[in-house]
């Protein structure tokens, strides 16, 4: 099964001080994920907010999405 992941889950894993981090990556593991356009879209808006910078958010969110299991990166926000 893939799981279509929302703003919200990709937020919890990639920004490391996000409250649901450790949970989502407790979750993580061995699944088969996926994102839509959108969904990145509202990630880097999510990021930027945090103060993160564009070139930041984008590394995170193209580290993520180029594993099988869209990475364990972590941005700091």
């Amino acid at each position: 099964m893939t799981w279509l992941l929302d703003v919200s889950a990709l937020v919890a894993h990639l920004v490391q001080s996000h409250e649901h981090h450790s949970r989502v990556n407790a979750w993580w593991p061995g699944r088969t994920l996926a994102v839509c356009p959108i969904t990145e879209l509202g990630f880097l808006r999510v990021a930027c907010a945090l103060g993160s910078t564009m070139e930041d958010a984008r590394t995170a969110l193209a580290f993520a999405s180029d594993r099988s299991t869209l990475g364990n990166s972590g941005m700091r926000g």
